[in-house]
């Protein structure tokens, strides 16, 4: 997830190759980089959701992953956002993907997966509550100490100042 075929020959010949045998090396692949295909970023807007086509059991369990392992405190989650299971595990594994940022590191497939309940998407094409996905576009993300700690990570005072605005207004 959160990225696009660029040129679909060459995925052909990759896939014809043989080189990927398991998911892990086909991970590996695609994380060293391919030619064929291009990425979201965190400066595209990227940030990490519950995948819709996945079940329940799943999500809960990519929570329950998140909230004992990241060092986010899951008692946190913002009213809004504890409304279902899907918002709670937007908000969740958001907080998680932009910490992941935090060491250089917001690779998608490594760290927006939980085999198979997470997928990357573009917050421009979030539609079911843009404020329970953390990410660095001020206009967008939760009004919440994660939120504000993704915005200023772009140190970028116009950014700050339209984040200011939503807490003040």
């Amino acid at each position: 997830g959160g990225g696009t075929v660029t040129d679909d020959s060459a995925l052909a010949t990759f896939a014809a190759s043989g080189a990927a045998q398991t998911l892990s090396s086909l991970r590996a692949s695609l994380h060293s980089g391919v030619a064929w295909a291009s990425f979201l970023s965190l400066a595209d807007g990227a940030t990490c959701h519950a995948d819709r086509a996945s079940d329940l059991a799943s999500v809960g369990s990519a929570i329950e992953k998140v909230c004992a392992s990241s060092g986010f405190d899951c008692a946190t989650i913002p009213s809004q956002c504890s409304t279902t299971v899907w918002l709670q595990a937007d908000y969740v594994l958001s907080v998680a993907y932009q910490a992941q940022a935090e060491t250089g590191d917001g690779d998608a497939l490594t760290y927006c997966y939980y085999d198979g309940s997470a997928e990357v998407i573009s917050v421009a094409s979030y539609s079911t509550d843009p404020l329970c996905v953390v990410t660095q576009d001020a206009t967008y993300t939760p009004v919440t100490a994660e939120g504000y700690q993704a915005v200023l990570k772009l140190n970028d005072p116009t950014s700050t100042k339209v984040f200011i605005r939503r807490v003040v207004e």
